[in-house]
């Protein structure tokens, strides 16, 4: 075998290494993707995410409304905005059990009185 042979030998194994690699990486990019785009939102424990409320259709009806997990629990967040009597705005937010009896995030095994 020539020099040239060896060098094209090398060459093209060099070529399809790098192919399968590639390939390879690739694939594994596209895999992440899909994986990335089937996580759901996980949330936190002790924390709460809210958003307006787009369905209001009264002044009863919260401003905002989420859910989260308190110490593992899942919980349902209703939030209002308000008006104290010397004028300072607040917010109030009630927290209730959720009307999908929790099936939507795992709980741990662990009773929780709120």
């Amino acid at each position: 075998m020539t020099a040239e042979q060896v060098y094209e030998t090398n060459q093209e194994w060099l070529d399809d290494y790098e192919n399968a690699q590639g390939w390879a990486n690739e694939e594994q990019l596209i895999q992440q993707q899909r994986e990335g785009r089937k996580m759901a939102y996980e949330p936190q424990d002790d924390t709460i995410t809210l958003w307006v409320n787009e369905k209001k259709e009264s002044e009863k009806h919260p401003f905002m409304t989420g859910k989260g997990l308190v110490k593992g629990k899942e919980v349902r967040a209703a939030a209002w905005k308000n008006t104290s009597k010397s004028g300072n705005s607040y917010m109030s937010i009630k927290l209730s059990e959720p009307q999908d009896n929790g099936k939507r995030f795992e709980k741990p095994k662990q009773d929780f009185d709120f």
